[in-house]
């Protein structure tokens, strides 16, 4: 497994310099793509649950991704390239357009965000008032956030229309990151989205929510900077306090939420999934106080969180053989795009039951979890033609986006290039467009940024 990361590690490293001549910046789809893979494998390999070893058909799949997925990024880099030169030669002369869309519209980009968080934090209030009625008070509420986060994902807990609302932040975390990234003046406003999320994921202990909202905002933050010619963040002393601070901060919330999730007997399962080797290295080490059951079901928790999916994709790959798809499919890309049916399934359009579209998933083993990594569900979808095409156009039309935004940007381009960049920093962990409030973000945020984009006619003169 070692000689597989250590090759896979060198074709990354020499793609990521190729990528930072062509791009002018390490926030490359390629860097950020191989970056999080090379990690996950790393972290498998340690093999701190008794995963069995990676399969010869995962390793052929990766790798492959590894490379159309270059291809596909190098593709429209190349002939950027050779038409208009290197993303720096772009940006000497075209940095200016980008810094003038966001200032000239700066002053509705704060509307437009703080509208967006004033809706969704009334929502959040109104989903805390139908929690405190469930749970019959406050302390009730604290004491049962594990099965708050249960009741919630069986829909045994319905907030309605609430939902969608409280989902606003999302769309308002990418303009945030654009006003932030461009202007020289620090706004409170632009950072709301955070909290707004924040407040909303709490109670139902969605890390992954907080993790797509940082994401987000970052993401935009990053783009706009490259995008107006500056560096993404300085060194400072301040910067790396306020970076520290968050890291902090997220590590202490995703680990809280995971103690209020204790009551659904996670640490007895994770000490029965842990590789005999770890239980006895930790018991050696720590014994087994109540201090050291906490730390250790923690440590599993995360590092399972992290793995698993890669586990199930393994499994995957290996029983289907990569010719036999043994599941019965009733509806075409359920497995990437199960929050496009699930939608149309509410609204009434279609009546086909899945099991991806209610919440349900392929046969994994015996460990209880939901994404398989979007490669898995590419193939689950489209066979090896989805396995070879997907990664391809994911990379073009990143990349293509990219340039083009460089060139002429336009907040739908941006949007839809944020969108994108969350998908690839996701991959790990399935396709985001399995959820509701990725897809509302991307709809949402394109009508608004079709808004911004004509508001001034003066714009298209960029």
């Amino acid at each position: 497994m070692w000689l597989g990361i250590i090759f896979l590690s060198i074709f990354g490293w020499l793609a990521h310099r190729l990528a930072y001549k062509i791009f002018g910046t390490r926030w490359s789809p390629i860097t950020i793509y191989f970056s999080i893979w090379i990690l996950l494998l790393f972290l498998y390999s340690l093999r701190w649950i008794s995963y069995p070893p990676l399969y010869a058909e995962t390793w052929i799949v990766i790798g492959l991704n590894f490379f159309i997925f270059w291809l596909g990024v190098m593709t429209p880099a190349i002939a950027n390239l050779v038409l208009w030169g290197s993303a720096k030669t772009i940006k000497a002369s075209r940095k200016a357009a980008f810094v003038k869309l966001i200032e000239r519209k700066s002053k509705l980009l704060k509307a437009i965000i703080l509208v967006l968080c004033i809706v969704s934090f009334l929502a959040v209030v109104g989903q805390y008032a139908i929690l405190l009625n469930h749970y019959g008070g406050f302390y009730s509420l604290l004491t049962s956030l594990g099965s708050v986060r249960y009741d919630y994902a069986t829909s045994r807990l319905n907030f309605g229309i609430l939902d969608y609302i409280a989902m606003l932040p999302f769309v308002a975390t990418i303009f945030g990151g654009c006003y932030s990234g461009v202007t020289k003046k620090r706004s409170v406003i632009s950072y709301l989205p955070l909290f707004v999320i924040l407040t909303w994921a709490i109670p139902i202990t969605a890390r992954m929510n907080i993790l797509w909202g940082f994401l987000l905002f970052f993401n935009a933050f990053a783009l706009s900077r490259i995008f107006a010619g500056r560096s993404i963040l300085k060194l400072t002393r301040y910067n790396v306090l306020v970076i520290l601070g968050i890291v902090i901060l997220l590590t202490i919330i995703f680990n809280l939420f995971w103690l209020g999730r204790m009551g659904k007997g996670e640490y007895s399962l994770f000490v029965e999934v842990a590789n005999p080797k770890f239980v006895s290295a930790k018991e050696a080490l720590v014994g087994d106080s109540a201090i050291s059951q906490l730390f250790f079901g923690n440590l599993i928790s995360n590092y399972a969180y992290s793995t698993l999916y890669l586990a199930h994709m393994n499994f995957y790959l290996h029983e289907t053989r990569l010719y036999e798809d043994k599941m019965n499919k009733s509806l075409t890309g359920v497995g990437s795009f199960a929050a496009a049916w699930r939608l149309m399934r509410k609204i009434g359009l279609i009546e086909v039951e899945d099991p991806l579209i209610g919440g349900g998933g392929i046969p994994w083993p015996e460990i209880p979890t939901g994404p398989k990594t979007y490669i898995s569900e590419i193939y689950y979808d489209f066979g090896l033609m989805g396995i070879v095409l997907f990664p391809y156009l994911l990379g073009s039309i990143t990349s293509f986006l990219f340039f083009s935004t460089l060139k002429k940007p336009r907040f739908v381009k941006m949007c839809v290039l944020v969108i994108l960049y969350l998908f690839i920093q996701m991959s790990w962990f399935g396709s985001i467009f399995n959820h509701t409030a990725p897809v509302v973000c991307l709809l949402i945020s394109l009508l608004i940024a079709a808004y911004l984009d004509v508001y001034n006619p003066k714009i298209s003169n960029i």
